[in-house]
Order: C-alpha cells, then sequence, then structure tokens
C-alpha cells in the first residue's frame, strides 16, 4: 500500500465536481490529478503555470480553477462557483 502522509494533497469542489491533486514523492512539482474518482493524468507546477503531462485527460477549465487555487495558496476545500 502506499504511504501517502508526506504529500501535499488539495481538495477543489467546482460545482458540484470534486478534483483531489495529490503530490508525488519524487517530484514535488507534479500532482497526480483524480476526477470525481476517476484518475486523469497528472499536472506539473512550471513556474508561473500549471502544465498536463502527456496523455493527461484533463479539460481545460479544471486546469483553469486548479491554477487558481494554487495561485492564491489555498489548500483544501475550495468552492468555486
Amino acid at each position: 500500500m502506499k504511504d501517502l502522509t508526506k504529500t501535499e494533497t488539495r481538495i477543489i469542489n467546482f460545482d458540484g465536481t470534486i478534483i483531489v491533486l495529490t503530490g508525488e514523492k519524487a517530484n514535488s512539482k507534479r500532482y497526480a490529478v483524480r476526477i470525481d474518482g476517476v484518475f486523469s493524468g497528472h499536472l506539473e507546477k512550471q513556474e508561473n503555470e500549471i502544465v498536463p503531462i502527456l496523455g493527461s485527460n484533463i479539460k481545460a477549465v479544471f486546469i483553469e480553477k486548479i491554477y487558481e487555487v494554487f495561485k492564491t495558496g489555498k489548500s483544501t476545500a475550495v468552492n468555486w462557483g
């Protein structure tokens, strides 16, 4: 079983859609993204932007909201809408 106790987790409630970002231990700039419990890919922080990793299936509207969370520094339970 994976030990996620030392990884950053952010939870976003976007109009009833739950987005969970879990930081990776091996790369502190990369996050696994789950949307409504379904793995959707990875995002990586690069300077002043959030970039989806090749093969990710994350809609642009979700990426924009995730970026806003990182920009504002909020970490959990954000309700956008």
